[in-house]
């Protein structure tokens, strides 16, 4: 069994929790921006396809104590590498934090790591030189408050990058952060769906995903493929069975936007996703959106102001919320990083939520 550390936005925690628990884990701890919990090789394998609100699964490696290179040596060559790492494993230690340590070069850190490792699995191969031409193998260190978290990267590249979005539009929303939104909506498709700001579809789209049973990550390439302990047949099974229970969602989910580029951009890659049949785009101002069905739900990423003169932007906010407010029993969620959202739509949220779209502080702002 390993120690599992999944990594996600600050603010989805409690979704990824209840994720990593719906695939049949037990939760062992939750942090700020992570979940951990144990499982075999297949776990990883199955929480790198089918979780949609985690950056990355690591396999927890430890935690330890260092305030000084001496330290960090130490305990980086006490981890049981060998477990993990084949006699031929090719390393880096490719992404490293120091936050409020007495340790705080990134460069040295990287380098007194490798060598600790390096010196480690020398001794315990019994050779004198370590060829690296195996398997690639990505080390991630967090050192804060001088305690440091060893990590090695099952992923690869961040999960958000589903491989769909061939084409995006400015500002566009985290697929694991629209993903995240949706879960907390409490959409299931058997509900209307529309966003009628819709970009290059990554919200529509991750709620087709949803809706379809579809896992989000079925079609990419990890980091784990080319390692001794997942095996090609062992990936296979598991995308086979998870692609079985695929379902046809209630509605067909509705996206429109006022760019023609964006509409097209959004087609496209709801194609890539496989998706189309059950998705609709169109160019359309959302002053003229409507519906006369009952019960949906909206999901929108407004302009936050930045790129817009604020008079139009708070124009835009007013005019949402007479759009909202004319259909009937429909639920709004409203992810923006401006502020003053709530004062120039003209009415306070029934629920608000800190989420960070990157590093943009921003708020979910819910209208039931």
């Amino acid at each position: 069994m390993f120690d599992i550390y999944c990594s996600c936005s600050f603010g989805l925690e409690s979704v990824l929790k209840k994720e990593i628990r719906k695939l049949g884990l037990e939760i062992s701890s939750v942090t700020d921006g992570a979940v951990q919990t144990k499982g075999n090789a297949a776990d990883i394998a199955k929480l790198n396809i089918c979780l949609r609100t985690c950056n990355r699964v690591f396999i927890r490696m430890g935690e330890y104590e260092a305030g000084s290179f001496d330290e960090l040596f130490e305990a980086v060559n006490a981890v049981d590498w060998e477990t993990v790492l084949p006699h031929n494993a090719k390393f880096d230690v490719t992404k490293i934090s120091c936050v409020k340590s007495r340790i705080m070069s990134k460069s040295d850190s990287q380098r007194i790591i490798k060598k600790a490792i390096v010196e480690r699995l020398k001794l315990k191969y019994k050779t004198s030189v370590l060829k690296e031409n195996g398997a690639y193998y990505q080390i991630h260190v967090k050192i804060r408050k001088d305690k440091v978290l060893l990590l090695l990267n099952t992923s690869g590249e961040s999960l958000h990058k589903r491989g769909y979005r061939s084409i995006q539009t400015k500002a566009p929303v985290k697929e694991t952060l629209a993903a995240g939104i949706i879960l907390l909506s409490g959409y299931d498709g058997s509900q209307p769906f529309a966003d009628f700001m819709c970009g290059s579809g990554t919200i529509i789209i991750e709620a087709a995903l949803i809706a379809s049973k579809t896992a989000p990550n079925l079609n990419r390439s990890f980091a784990f493929e080319n390692w001794d302990m997942i095996t090609p047949n062992m990936i296979m099974d598991i995308k086979s069975q998870i692609g079985s229970i695929n379902k046809i969602p209630s509605f067909r989910l509705l996206g429109s936007d006022i760019d023609k580029n964006a509409v097209k951009a959004a087609n496209t890659n709801a194609k890539i996703a496989c998706v189309e049949n059950i998705t609709a785009f169109q160019k359309l101002d959302f002053r003229n959106f409507s519906s006369g069905k009952k019960h949906g739900i909206i999901i929108v990423n407004p302009p936050y102001g930045e790129r817009m003169d604020l008079d139009k932007t708070n124009t835009l906010y007013k005019d949402m919320r007479k759009i909202y407010e004319s259909l009937d029993e429909w639920k709004m969620f409203v992810l923006c990083g401006n502020e003053e959202f709530e004062r120039y739509y003209g009415k306070r949220a029934n629920k608000n939520r800190k989420l960070y779209n990157g590093k943009l502080l921003t708020y979910l702002y819910q209208y039931f």
